[in-house]
């Protein structure tokens, strides 16, 4: 049977097989799309760029926080060692002799029995800005300058030392050094050179037996560089740059000026020190604090006061500003001075 052929439209074959035609699409399906991919690309863009800011805020932040840590740690280290040259302590309450050292135009001065002056000393900063203001620095804060002795070097019977020893090198270069013994000091015109310790170009006097404030006791005496660190804020000068204030350090050279400055905290506008001293009863360990050194001093119950304070507190004010990284203005740092604990073991 022959069977007439039929033509079929594309029509017809969609719909015999149940399929339907393909289409483009329209203008505003494509302005939609468009938009809605416009929209992801910004979410991503504003995400990424907040998630890095977030990333260099901590790490400033964590920075910032690392600085203040080491900066803490160096400033407790000194205030334990402050007034402290061998077993010769400033402040401790025993019966001693020390001259002293007075050159406050350079931020250096020990007084026995002076608080002001026992190791932790704070200088105006006007008679010691010419001393600090140096390669390009700006002193714009008192300095806070601790001194004590470091490298010691015991001292035999025929007073000599080893000429390779750190405190020769140190007194050779025109350095101040401190002989001691726990009653006595001298470090006005001590030298230290050539294997011999000498006062005023004499031998010092010593003993192996009298153990007071009159001689050195060759068991306990030794010979110690002085050494003194300086806080102040300060900038780099003629530099409008707020991370150049900052917290310095200095350290005191052979030849009597200090070298630095060394920034420990950027972005620090100031700082200020609190002093808290102890005093108590004569065989009483039960110990009253004050800030005001003289109204302890000037207590008839308490018969032990160390003209060293106990208790250091400096407050670091930081910078309000988009570099201060995080929400904090005040960094505290409390130190114990070895010196100043007259009242512990009685």
């Amino acid at each position: 049977m022959l069977f007439r052929s039929q033509k079929f439209s594309k029509k017809t074959i969609a719909k015999t097989s149940g399929l339907s035609l393909a289409k483009g699409f329209t203008l505003i399906e494509f302005l939609v799309a468009s938009s809605l991919g416009i929209i992801v690309l910004l979410a991503i863009g504003i995400t990424y760029s907040i998630t890095n800011q977030m990333k260099r805020t901590s790490e400033s932040r964590l920075s910032a926080q690392q600085d203040l840590r080491s900066a803490a740690e160096m400033i407790i280290r000194d205030a334990r060692m402050a007034g402290s040259f061998g077993c010769f302590n400033l402040g401790n309450l025993e019966r001693k002799e020390f001259a002293g050292v007075n050159n406050a135009a350079q931020g250096i001065r020990l007084d026995l029995d002076n608080h002001e002056f026992s190791g932790i000393s704070t200088f105006p900063l006007s008679s010691v800005r010419t001393a600090f203001n140096q390669n390009g620095f700006e002193l714009l804060s008192d300095p806070l300058v601790f001194v004590y002795g470091i490298n010691p070097v015991p001292l035999s019977g025929t007073s000599t030392i080893p000429a390779g020893s750190e405190v020769a090198k140190w007194s050779q270069a025109g350095g101040k050094v401190a002989l001691t013994s726990c009653f006595r000091m001298e470090v006005n015109n001590v030298t230290a050179g050539g294997g011999d310790v000498r006062i005023n170009s004499a031998l010092p006097r010593l003993d192996v037996n009298a153990n007071d404030e009159v001689a050195f006791y060759v068991p306990q005496t030794t010979v110690s560089q002085v050494h003194a660190n300086a806080y102040a804020i300060g900038r780099i000068a003629n530099i409008d740059d707020a991370n150049s204030r900052g917290l310095y350090r200095f350290t005191l050279g052979a030849n009597g000026s200090w070298e630095g400055p060394q920034l420990l905290v950027a972005n620090i506008q100031n700082m200020q020190s609190t002093f808290t001293y102890a005093g108590c009863g004569e065989n009483n360990t039960a110990a009253t604090f004050d800030d005001n050194y003289s109204s302890l001093k000037s207590n008839p119950n308490l018969k032990r006061v160390s003209p060293m304070p106990t208790v250091l507190d400096l407050s670091l004010q930081i910078s309000d500003n988009e570099q201060t990284h995080g929400h904090f203005n005040e960094f505290l740092i409390r130190a114990n001075v070895r010196g100043g604990s007259v009242c512990a073991g009685l």
